[in-house]
């Protein structure tokens, strides 16, 4: 009975060891200064996602129906157009420029 390695076991086996042995250089719990204002920060984001966020996003999808919101969704990408064509002048890309151009003057 004969085996055939491919390289695809090769690379995978390989992978596997590089891992195992790399895993071994972590060192015990860091000393960072900032943990305490880190976690605090979390804490208050975690927050105003649940209480404010949230719930704002949840009321424009109640009071908006998809029309409004197709609408609402281009003017901001149109909005975005504006510098991604100022950007494509500065780097003098014609081709993207022209397009950019077509997209938000009517």
């Amino acid at each position: 009975m004969t085996t055939t390695v491919t390289i695809s076991t090769l690379s995978t086996t390989g992978l596997l060891l590089a891992t195992a042995l790399l895993s071994g250089c972590a060192s015990g719990p860091a000393n960072d200064p900032w943990q305490s204002l880190n976690q605090n920060t979390q804490h208050f984001n975690d927050r105003v996602d649940r209480n404010i966020t949230k719930p704002i996003a949840k009321g424009y999808r109640w009071l908006t129906n998809d029309a409004i919101d197709t609408g609402i969704s281009n003017f901001f990408s149109n909005m975005n157009d504006i510098g991604v064509t100022i950007n494509d002048f500065l780097q003098a890309k014609i081709q993207s420029r022209r397009h950019g151009c077509k997209s938000f003057s009517c």
